[in-house]
């Protein structure tokens, strides 16, 4: 699951990371980021996020995809 969407905008002159399921605005930084830091940060997202799970944290995964705005029992 991809919390947050992956489509790296070339033409935009920051850089924002979008929730995957609504769009919404998570954090938008006044620097533009080059497509490979971009890459690093997603990864990173994803082995934080995966980490939880993986260590039998379900509970903890529902609360940061409640922090985020992504809500309760909705999966993307």
């Amino acid at each position: 699951m991809a919390i947050i969407d992956s489509k790296y905008n070339t033409k935009a002159t920051d850089t924002a990371f979008t929730l995957a399921t609504s769009g919404k605005t998570v954090c938008r930084l006044e620097a533009k980021l080059s497509r490979y830091d971009w890459n690093c940060l997603q990864s990173l997202f994803s082995f934080i996020y995966n980490s939880g799970v993986e260590a039998g944290s379900e509970q903890r995964a529902e609360d940061i995809r409640q922090a985020l705005g992504i809500g309760g029992n909705q999966r993307g």
